[in-house]
């Protein structure tokens, strides 16, 4: 089982950030859904690139330092925390999954 701990809103620059800056506001400056947001918090998943960028450029703007690797760094440290909170898939399901989107697109 997952854990819930508020101690995730102060392990890292980039929780902090979040935080200091709100899911919300920042859910609507990138166009996402707060739940994405959150998903990163708790180290479900990551921001996309495009996504961090912006998130580093927000950061910046409201004086804040924080880099891409603080930023991806918060989930890897999450997920070594707590593996149970994500699941993993492997390069190779990944890599498939993607073929297959390809084909179905493709229409073949």
């Amino acid at each position: 089982m997952c854990h819930r701990d508020s101690d995730r809103w102060k392990s890292s620059r980039f929780a902090r950030f979040v935080l200091s800056y709100g899911v919300a506001d920042l859910a609507t400056e990138l166009d996402i859904h707060p739940s994405a947001v959150y998903h990163w918090i708790r180290g479900v998943s990551a921001p996309r690139r495009g996504y961090a960028v912006v998130i580093q450029d927000l950061a910046h703007e409201s004086g804040v330092r924080l880099t891409l690797d603080q930023i991806y760094q918060h989930s890897r440290d999450r997920l070594a925390a707590h593996p149970d909170c994500a699941t993993h898939v492997s390069r190779e399901e990944w890599l498939a999954r993607g073929r297959e989107m390809r084909r179905r697109h493709d229409g073949g």
